[in-house]
């Protein structure tokens, strides 16, 4: 079942949501518990990384330019300041593990981030 861009894994837990369906499954967000799940790891993250790692698991492989992360990460704030932006993906990453936050939480120079899929 699809929901917002996730699948379900009822398995797992209910309000489980996984941001690639099928065996090459990295991540997997639990919204109750506000944890997420890196390659099988959990890992708990403080309210406004999970807001960031759930927005880019919406759309994974999509580039999200710093402004709609923006308003994603700070809602009702016209102008996120787009170093706030850059400062929370970095920490996104430090909590993620050096090695698979940055492999999975990726950089498009000049136009944003986004979450790298698994290859096929």
């Amino acid at each position: 079942r699809r929901v917002a861009g996730f699948e379900r894994l009822p398995l797992v837990n209910d309000s489980v949501a996984s941001a690639f369906p099928g065996p090459d499954t990295r991540v997997r967000l639990d919204a109750e518990r506000g944890v997420a799940y890196v390659d099988d790891r959990l890992v708990e993250l403080p309210p406004l990384e999970f807001r960031l790692l759930e927005k880019f698991a919406s759309a994974p492989g999509k580039v999200l330019g710093p402004a709609e992360l923006g308003r994603a990460l700070w809602a009702g704030s016209t102008r996120a300041h787009p170093y706030d932006v850059r400062r929370s993906v970095y920490r996104l990453r430090r909590l993620l593990g050096r090695e698979v936050g940055s492999s999975l939480i990726r950089t498009r120079p000049g136009y944003g981030y986004f979450l790298d899929s698994p290859s096929d």
